[in-house]
């Protein structure tokens, strides 16, 4: 993130939680958050429901703890949460972000186009998306071409699957 706040990279994989760092860390800087190009007027974005709330049901403490999940997942802690995070709420009834840098990767979700970001049929200790990106990523700033990184993750991919 510094080194894209700075100009020194080009793009910067990452989520909307990322928007209020960048504001931060460059507050006059012109970027939005968009999705993955697929074809040469469309993207996708990438989704996680990468916050999880649980219960221990043999905790001392269940009762409250179920108080506190039902304080955060109310209406009014989501609303702030998701705001402080230029997010998107999972209650039908909240507020998602309106921040203007997050519109396209909004009007990608609105329109349907997304995929999760980990497939819960991959196995994570075969696939790891997070480190395939870094790797690729890495290639490519290294002098590799896009396409020929494309081909080598989808070959990647395809034998990691097939050790299933």
């Amino acid at each position: 993130m510094a080194e894209f706040a700075k100009g020194e990279a080009g793009f910067m994989p990452g989520g909307s939680w990322f928007v209020a760092g960048l504001d931060s860390a460059a507050p006059d800087m012109n970027y939005t958050l968009g999705g993955i190009p697929v074809e040469d007027d469309d993207s996708l974005i990438l989704i996680n429901a990468g916050v999880r709330v649980c219960i221990n049901s043999s905790s001392e403490k269940k009762d409250a703890a179920r108080k506190f999940v039902e304080f955060f997942t109310g209406l009014d802690s989501m609303n702030a949460y998701v705001a402080s995070q230029n997010s998107f709420n999972p209650r039908t009834d909240g507020a998602s972000t309106d921040n203007d840098v997050v519109e396209p990767a909004a009007e990608r979700l609105s329109a349907a186009r997304m995929v999760p970001w980990v497939d819960s049929a991959f196995d994570i200790a075969v696939v790891s998306p997070w480190a395939d990106a870094r790797t690729f990523t890495a290639n490519v700033a290294g002098g590799d071409s896009v396409d020929n990184a494309v081909k080598d993750l989808n070959a990647q991919v395809e034998n990691n699957l097939k050790l299933k």
